[in-house]
C-alpha cells in the first residue's frame, strides 16, 4: 500500500473518532514507493501513535489547529514528518504524556524499519520526523 494512502487512511479514521467537531484541519503532501506488509504495518502504528497524541494533547481546552503529514525520499531513505501547530512539545513533557508513546513511536521505527525518529521541540507545535531506509521485500521462490 502507498504511504500517502496509510498515513490518510489513519489521520482521517483517527480524526472522525477524536474530533468529531471538526476542530483540527489535517493536510498531507508527497507520497512515496509502497511498501511491504511488515513495513506498512509498523509506519501505521507509528502514526496512529503521532496522530492520536496530537489529538489528544496538542490541542486542549476546544482549541482548533492543524496537523500536517509530510511524506518524502531522500536518496535511498523514506520521510515521513508528522507535525502540529498545537502547544508544542516543551508543553507536553512537562506535563509528562509523552513517556509511553514517545517508546513505542522509537522502538517502531528503530527495530521494525532500521530507521530513526527525531522530536523537534519548539515553543509552538510538534515535529516528529521519521527516517527510514527503503527495502525492497523479499521474493518468495519455489524450487
Amino acid at each position: 500500500m502507498p504511504i500517502r494512502e496509510i498515513a490518510e487512511r489513519m489521520a482521517q479514521r483517527l480524526r472522525s473518532a477524536m474530533d468529531p467537531e471538526g476542530r483540527v484541519q489535517l493536510q498531507l503532501s508527497g507520497d512515496s514507493d509502497t511498501l511491504d506488509e511488515r513495513q506498512g504495518f509498523a509506519l501505521a502504528l507509528a502514526l496512529n501513535e503521532l496522530i492520536t497524541n496530537a489529538l489528544r494533547h496538542a490541542f486542549p481546552n476546544g482549541r482548533g489547529g492543524t496537523i500536517t503529514i509530510d511524506i518524502h525520499e531522500n536518496e535511498d531513505e523514506i520521510v515521513v514528518e508528522v507535525a502540529d501547530d498545537g502547544i508544542g512539545t516543551q508543553a507536553a513533557l512537562e506535563a509528562e504524556i509523552l513517556g509511553s508513546g514517545r517508546s513505542i513511536v522509537d522502538a517502531l521505527v528503530r527495530f521494525e524499519l532500521g530507521g530513526r525518529v527525531e522530536y523537534v521541540t519548539a515553543s509552538q507545535g510538534t515535529r516528529v520526523r521519521i527516517s527510514f531506509p527503503r527495502t525492497v521485500a523479499p521474493r518468495l521462490t519455489f524450487n
